[in-house]
């Protein structure tokens, strides 16, 4: 018998809740690999729903892995490692594909700015980010 999993609006609370709730999941899983390391990353989204959005028409996210303990939360972060900002409706439609994504499944490299350098990810961080998408695509409506 198979358990309906509950989804979430893209980068709602409730949304960012279980992916806080996962977070945490795959870090105690990575166990002792993540001691000493930290990073934080902030997704920024335009032209968000009104429901969502801010007085920028944002919305945003973070999180903060900090030696095996994550923590989070709606909204920017300006110290954040790594800045990831795209259209809401480019990210929603990528947050629900898994990874690795098949050819032409990538969300447009124009659409994507970046602030940061991804190959500064500690290793054992960049482990868990393919399967923290693939399972906040199974909560992401």
């Amino acid at each position: 018998m198979s358990v309906e999993v509950k989804k979430h609006e893209f980068c709602s609370a409730a949304w960012v809740e279980q992916a806080e709730r996962i977070l945490n999941e795959l870090a105690a899983e990575m166990g002792e690999s993540l001691a000493g390391h930290s990073f934080c990353l902030c997704e920024v989204f335009t032209y968000a729903p009104l429901h969502l959005r801010d007085a920028l028409a944002c919305v945003a996210w973070h999180f903060v892995l900090a030696d095996g303990r994550v923590q989070a939360a709606l909204g920017e972060r300006g110290d954040a490692d790594l800045r990831i900002e795209a259209d809401y409706e480019t990210a929603a439609s990528y947050a629900r594909k898994r990874v690795p994504l098949a050819a032409g499944d990538a969300p447009p490299a124009a659409s994507i700015k970046m602030t940061g350098d991804p190959a500064s990810i500690p290793p054992p961080i960049d482990r868990l980010l393919a399967p923290l998408h693939n399972r906040l695509v199974s909560i992401t409506a």
